[in-house]
């Protein structure tokens, strides 16, 4: 784990499908420890009924297990259980912290202003790694699409999201969206705004002014200065707009 601000990680979906496993590998083996602890968050996935949240809280044991992850599954499912003391004190001890898919709009009404959050935020500023996959990326950006249940759909209002990402929004599951959508949502954005778009399989990862693309799929950046595609394995400066903010 590194000094300083950590790591954060930004995957389009899919995450604990055969053939994301070596990312995830990756993104253990950068925390330097050869039992890293990772606190699993699937608050998000609350919000589309009883057990759903457990069953992705299992999913992330059996996928970061095998690689050699100490997974602990905060089974925050409101905001109650956001202001628990002793989810503040396993976050605490956290390596990583990995926030799962579901409904954005869900996580950031459980999560924000919430002395979880706080201690997330501390645990990022003092080196561990931050993780957010489909809801859980969204919410770390400057706006987010407000998704708190199905009824929300297509959507239609930007919130103010977690704010890591400064000058951003995030759009996962890229690969599903059609062009005419995409382009909806971009239009729907204000133009000062980055649209990051990342693909299922694939993750997007920021650290300081070195981003990576990783996996099998692609990253679409679209901004004012307009519109690029990356590759799995490219390299690239941290585009004009977009920041990393320490909370």
């Amino acid at each position: 784990m590194q000094p300083g601000p950590g790591t954060i990680a930004l995957i389009g979906g899919e995450e604990f499908e055969p053939g994301f496993q070596e990312v995830h590998r990756s993104l253990l083996a950068e925390l330097g420890r050869p039992r890293p602890k990772v606190v699993f968050f699937p608050t998000a996935a609350a919000a589309d009924g009883p057990g759903v949240a457990s069953e992705w809280g299992r999913q992330c044991e059996r996928c970061l297990g095998v690689l050699g992850a100490q997974v602990e599954v905060a089974l925050v499912e409101d905001r109650a259980g956001a202001e628990s003391p002793t989810i503040v004190r396993t976050v605490g001890e956290a390596d990583l912290v990995y926030l799962g898919g579901g409904k954005p709009g869900y996580l950031l009404d459980v999560l924000g202003g919430s002395p979880t959050w706080a201690a997330i935020a501390a645990a990022y500023r003092r080196g561990a790694m931050l993780v957010g996959a489909s809801a859980g990326a969204m919410v770390l950006a400057e706006y987010m699409l407000y998704i708190r249940s199905d009824a929300d759909f297509p959507p239609r209002r930007w919130a103010q999201g977690l704010d890591l990402i400064h000058g951003a929004a995030v759009a996962p599951h890229l690969n599903r969206f059609s062009a005419p959508r995409l382009a909806d949502i971009r239009r729907s954005l204000d133009s000062r705004i980055t649209l990051i778009g990342i693909e299922e399989f694939t993750a997007l990862v920021l650290a300081n002014d070195a981003w990576e693309v990783r996996g099998s799929g692609c990253v679409r950046l679209q901004g004012p200065n307009g519109e690029r595609w990356y590759r799995g394995g490219q390299r690239l400066e941290a585009p004009a707009g977009p920041t990393l903010r320490l909370p």
